[in-house]
């Protein structure tokens, strides 16, 4: 029975692509960004396949996605020493709190051959240092790139069914975890999944499951 009131201004993304899904899909499309955004119409998400990936539902590795977790690791070992993003910060982003963890894990088992790695994961910025969380718990971080692993695919039995239990977003507000963790870069974004969006078909009551998959097809 509080008063509400709607957020109006966005002062994170420096890129207008990096908010429009948000602003069209949970702010009726009414933020104002600030500073006024980049008018390179290159948008600044980008979409990785990672083609031999699969959700492990049982068993050892249970939780996790192996492949995707790996693809995920190469590209923020891969940026750190290219020089055009070697200064920017990373954060890693998971659907679900084991992903998160085998990605961590993976992480250091680089850092002894990984140097800038290790110089990431180590910053004493408290703002620069390269984190990985699950979705659930990257409300109030932000890094100039964000990586997205979505961690779930197709059955292992075959290449056009995706189960749609997704952890947290299939639970009531589960939008409202999409929308935070897609939220969360200020320059870039990189979304690593093992399955085709379109091959996803939703009957879900909540929000979450099909929000997400717009977000994925967009």
């Amino acid at each position: 029975n509080l008063p509400s009131l709607m957020l109006k201004c966005h002062y994170r993304s420096q890129h207008e692509g990096l908010i429009a899904f948000s602003n069209r899909n949970f702010y009726d499309g009414s933020l104002v960004t600030f500073p006024a955004p980049n008018t390179d119409q290159t948008t600044q998400i980008y979409w990785f396949d990672v083609d031999d990936g699969q959700f492990v539902r049982k068993g050892e590795g249970k939780g996790t996605n192996p492949q995707e977790g790996k693809a995920v690791v190469a590209e923020v070992v891969r940026r750190l020493n290219d020089p055009e993003h070697a200064s920017k910060s990373i954060g890693v982003v998971t659907f679900n709190e084991t992903q998160a963890a085998a990605i961590v894990e993976l992480l250091e088992a680089e850092v002894a051959n990984e140097p800038a790695l290790a110089a990431a994961m180590n910053n004493p910025k408290k703002s620069d240092k390269l984190f990985v969380v699950p979705l659930e718990r990257v409300q109030g971080d932000e890094r100039d790139t964000i990586i997205l692993s979505v961690s779930y695919s197709y059955q292992s039995d075959s290449r056009d069914k995706v189960p749609t239990n997704w952890g947290p977003l299939v639970n009531r507000g589960g939008e409202r975890r999409l929308n935070v963790a897609i939220t969360r870069a200020k320059q870039d974004m990189m979304v690593f999944c093992s399955f085709n969006p379109d091959h996803v078909k939703s009957t879900s009551t909540f929000k979450g499951i099909p929000t997400t998959v717009s977000f994925l097809q967009e």
